[in-house]
């Protein structure tokens, strides 16, 4: 419950038009922050709507509770508003020298460790809060996460392995021992074919992975001739919003 009251109280004294703003103390100098933008039509309070929840990169850290925002501000609130997909958007931002989860991407193959970090735990506990007190659809819980943040949508769905209905994974990886039958979600993971930044055998492997449990379910979507940068074109699939809202936890 201490979450669910902070967040609470929090919601309350901070609502600027459609957004949320509020943080978990971490430290006396840190904070984990949260933007949760509400794009449902305010006159209907009965309906149930998806909740996407976006991990932003190693680039984005930091205390001002805008920057997690930079690869999506010119892409998803105004593609949202502009679309029939009406929704909640989670944007968490971590502090500097904070991860999502523990990865080395150095590694030839990806290790996954019986731990994560607090900020991941956290993050679980503040989604479970925001499913309590907003009219979340809780089979259409969405990932989406870019480098940094998408080694951490790997990780939490490999340990809530039927919390999240699909994730949308780009240029990160994760750890195939860390797969396991029970995954239900469905991923949509993208490359590009030339980062120096994180090798593309961190996506490969573990769509190979996951695509032996649940085989022809998942994407995979590389880029030739394309750095680690590879949102830019994967942000600009056209079928990107209309797989994601199409697909329910099984």
């Amino acid at each position: 419950m201490r979450y669910a009251i902070l967040i609470f109280v929090l919601i309350q004294t901070n609502v600027f038009a459609n957004t949320h703003h509020f943080s978990y103390k971490l430290s006396d100098s840190l904070n984990l922050n949260f933007k949760l933008f509400d794009f449902t039509p305010q006159e209907n309070t009965t309906q149930k709507y998806p909740l996407i929840i976006f991990l932003h990169g190693k680039g984005e850290c930091g205390q001002d509770n805008k920057k997690q925002m930079h690869h999506l501000n010119n892409w998803l609130p105004d593609s949202l508003k502009l679309s029939k997909y009406n929704c909640y958007l989670l944007a968490p931002q971590i502090p500097v020298n904070y991860t999502w989860s523990y990865y080395n991407k150095h590694e030839q193959i990806l290790s996954f460790t019986d731990s994560c970090p607090l900020v991941q735990q956290i993050l679980l506990q503040v989604t479970d809060s925001i499913i309590n007190q907003f009219n979340i659809d809780v089979n259409r819980i969405y990932l989406m996460g870019i480098s940094m943040g998408a080694f951490g949508i790997t990780d939490i769905v490999c340990r809530n392995p039927t919390k999240f209905a699909a994730a949308i994974a780009i240029s990160g990886g994760g750890a195939p021992t860390g797969v396991n039958q029970h995954i239900q979600t469905i991923f949509w993971l993208m490359h590009g074919k030339k980062d120096a930044t994180v090798g593309l055998r961190h996506t490969l492997n573990f769509y190979h992975k996951i695509s032996q449990n649940n085989p022809n379910k998942h994407i995979l979507t590389i880029y030739e001739n394309t750095n680690h940068a590879a949102w830019i074109k994967g942000f600009k699939e056209k079928e990107l919003l209309s797989w994601l809202f199409s697909v329910k936890r099984q």
